[in-house]
């Protein structure tokens, strides 16, 4: 290895800055240092408990089962999330003179990579009814900018309307074109 960016480090027992000085002295002997600025240590046995590794924010919850020890929730992390919003708004402007097939071609690929790199670890399912609502919502705005008059065709059945131009939901996986009116 001649260089490691990100790693995580799992413990199951108290975790002392005397094994952090082991673990600084053991990867300096391969060559490799520790930023420690950047280095955090946290307690996952504490319920509120976070850290964000790879684009995904790992957090101690409480469990209705289980309401003192919890479980470790795994989902997007925050910055990922906002990164996501910020590529979907700069295709989808309101003010744009890209036509709606236009858009959902540049949008595919983006919503795909980022379904399946998030889709097989964690609880994604929430976040990703919520981002296809926030595309919904964008996809609202450029179309009500495109006439004086309310659209309201387009706000009654947007879902249909963007599943038949192709447009990949992240909660399906892929275009719906059957119709969306059961899907929550």
């Amino acid at each position: 290895i001649s260089y490691a960016d990100d790693f995580v480090i799992m413990h199951k027992e108290k975790f002392t800055e005397e094994q952090l000085g082991w673990f600084v002295k053991c990867i300096e002997a391969e060559g490799l240092s520790i930023n420690l600025q950047k280095t955090s240590v946290v307690d996952t046995t504490v319920v509120g408990s976070l850290f964000n590794f790879l684009g995904f924010s790992f957090k101690r919850v409480r469990s209705r089962y289980n309401p003192i020890k919890g479980y470790i929730r795994i989902e997007p992390s925050a910055k990922a999330i906002k990164k996501f919003k910020e590529a979907i708004a700069d295709i989808v402007k309101h003010k744009t003179s890209r036509t709606m097939e236009m858009m959902i071609t540049k949008l595919n690929p983006i919503i795909r990579g980022w379904m399946n790199y998030f889709k097989y670890i964690g609880n994604f399912r929430d976040i990703f009814v919520k981002l296809d609502g926030y595309i919904n919502h964008r996809f609202y705005q450029w179309a009500k900018r495109l006439s004086q008059r309310p659209n309201r065709s387009f706000m009654q059945n947007s879902w249909e309307i963007l599943a038949k131009n192709g447009l990949i939901l992240l909660r399906l996986g892929r275009p719906n074109v059957k119709g969306l009116r059961g899907v929550k």
